[in-house]
């Protein structure tokens, strides 16, 4: 039986400001190193931020575009307060019209199944994240 193919959802995902586990409450938002409608991806370094303690680096956690910036330039942003918004490729959707016994795939291999995910890809936040995220 031919394998069909599915059309993937645009999603929002909104990004928070993580946690950089410092004793100030508050975030100042630096510089922006992206602008509305580029790509990016996980690991990639998106904007500066300024701590009590330090200037780093905030790394995108997800693969998409762009969306909108909610947090601008010199804005000052609480742990969890959302900074952007991206557009991702959601799940796929099958046509409404198609019966899923028709378009179901084979079942998976178990070996692949089994094979646990790569930690090493993207950056430190992307690589945390990654680790919560298993367990």
């Amino acid at each position: 039986m031919p394998r069909r193919s599915y059309n993937a959802v645009a999603m929002e995902y909104e990004m928070k400001m993580p946690d950089l586990s410092t004793a100030e409450a508050e975030v100042s938002i630096s510089e922006w190193y992206i602008e509305v409608g580029e790509t990016v991806t996980r690991g990639q370094a998106i904007v500066s931020v300024e701590t009590d303690k330090a200037q780093m680096d905030v790394e995108s956690v997800i693969n998409g575009q762009l969306k909108r910036i909610v947090a601008d330039d010199g804005a000052k942003v609480e742990e969890g307060t959302v900074i952007a918004v991206f557009e991702v490729e959601g799940a796929p959707v099958r046509p409404a019209s198609t019966p899923a016994a028709e378009t179901e795939d084979p079942a998976p291999d178990s070996k692949a199944a089994a094979t646990p995910r790569s930690t090493k890809s993207g950056g430190m936040f992307a690589r945390n994240r990654s680790r919560r995220d298993e367990t």
